[in-house]
């Protein structure tokens, strides 16, 4: 019985060690870059990992470092945003977007507040991977128990190994649910913030149509809909209008 204990609470500590996201070398060279006040060069490191489609709270919450030190502040408030939906509650994010809200000309003040469904997600803030290993391993690790209930000729060996294999299998299917979740959290995109110093936002999705208003860089809005390469957006007070998706990224 205390074997299986002790292989048990060892399959469990590969499976934390193996799941936790490995930094890649590129990330720890983007590092070193911004550490030496190579700003530039470390936020066009920082930008290729992410459109390599790796992420990560470190990762986005320096690569709004450097653009803040590039003077970048739309990207700096994007890249603080992202790594928000990832942690709400961190405090230094909290910080820095508070500082640079600040230098935004439009006030919205509503930019800063997490809603609900942000903050209970925060709770499951690792990567999709993370949960996608995680389940892996703790499928392999209930298959290997199930096949020791069904060699093992003592009850007392079965009874364990098919308790364990049942409870790894659990949690692999979890896993799995929670890998799911938070991908479709990550994936949806429900805000966004203007690049360009200035965009006019226009009361229809057409180049000829009247102005309705205009935002300026580092300005959050509320994603409402899209129609080809024009996003239908909600900014503070309920106004809305028709942008195009080239002068924007979402989060």
């Amino acid at each position: 019985m205390n074997w299986l204990i002790s292989v048990f609470l060892l399959f469990v500590g590969i499976v934390n060690c193996l799941s936790s996201e490995l930094i890649d070398e590129r990330f720890i060279a983007a590092n070193q870059l911004y550490s030496n006040n190579y700003y530039d060069s470390a936020f066009t490191e920082y930008e290729r990992i992410i459109d390599s489609g790796y992420f990560s709270f470190e990762l986005f919450f320096n690569a709004g470092n450097a653009a803040y030190q590039t003077k970048n502040i739309g990207k700096s408030i994007l890249y603080y945003e992202k790594a928000k939906k990832l942690a709400p509650s961190n405090v230094d994010v909290i910080h820095n977007l508070k500082l640079l809200n600040r230098l935004v000309l439009d006030k919205n003040p509503s930019a800063g507040k997490s809603k609900a469904y942000d903050r209970v997600m925060s709770v499951l803030s690792r990567s999709p991977d993370y949960w996608s290993w995680g389940a892996i391993l703790m499928g392999f690790l209930g298959f290997a128990f199930l096949t020791l209930y069904k060699l093992s000729s003592g009850r007392r060996n079965k009874k364990i190994g098919f308790f364990l294999g049942i409870f790894s299998v659990l949690l692999s299917v979890f896993s799995i649910l929670l890998s799911t979740v938070q991908y479709n959290y990550i994936e949806t995109k429900r805000n966004g913030i203007v690049l360009d110093q200035s965009v006019t936002l226009k009361i229809a999705p057409d180049e000829e149509s009247k102005t309705a208003f205009i935002l300026h860089e580092g300005t959050k809005f509320e994603l409402k809909s899209q129609v080809g390469d024009w996003l239908e957006v909600i900014y503070s007070d309920g106004k809305i209008g028709w942008i195009l998706v080239n002068d924007v990224e979402l989060i």
